[in-house]
């Protein structure tokens, strides 16, 4: 008698680690890509995922832990008429805004919030032109340029990813 109830209670036992095992297999999502290029040139790019970006204190805090022990005249420059090539690495979306905002040497926005520009997908990849010009005050210039905050806003699932790049237009 003991054996079998020793053989059945090692089949229940095993009967209930495969039912947990099979209902712990969960499929994971994998977190949105995207590739910047300028040029050819990859620009590095600070995901933000689906948080922390609505408000202008998130993103500033952001982009200055970013930015410790960096150097601004180790960012890729941009100049105007320069384009940039937006791959999406791993999702489908129809269309992205760009904002491009200015930012002071304490990784502050000093720009106001404007209408983004608008770009589509065609294939997996958008363009954006920059076309800032000089409309910086000097006062935000450094001696390495005037430093540019690119984001990038991409609605996939009913839900918003950012993407940002921070790149620098060299004095002229």
């Amino acid at each position: 008698m003991k054996t079998k109830r020793g053989k059945m209670g090692v089949w229940l036992l095993a009967a209930f680690l495969l039912t947990g095992l099979a209902g712990c297999q969960v499929q994971r999502t994998q977190e949105p890509g995207l590739a910047i290029s300028r040029e050819g040139e990859p620009v590095r790019v600070m995901p933000y995922g689906d948080r922390y970006h609505d408000r202008q204190e998130d993103i500033e805090n952001r982009v200055q832990s970013f930015m410790v022990g960096k150097e601004f005249s180790e960012l890729p420059a941009i100049q105007v008429g320069d384009e940039l090539l937006i791959e999406a690495l791993n999702f489908e979306a129809d269309s992205l805004a760009v904002y491009d905002y200015l930012m002071d040497e304490g990784g502050r926005m000093v720009s106001d919030f404007k209408a983004p520009a608008v770009a589509s997908f065609s294939g997996g990849d958008a363009s954006w032109t920059f076309s800032h010009g000089d409309t910086h005050p000097h006062s935000l210039q450094r001696d390495s340029g005037a430093v540019h905050l690119i984001l990038i806003k991409v609605r996939i699932a009913e839900d918003d990813f950012v993407f940002a790049a921070l790149l620098r237009q060299p004095l002229e």
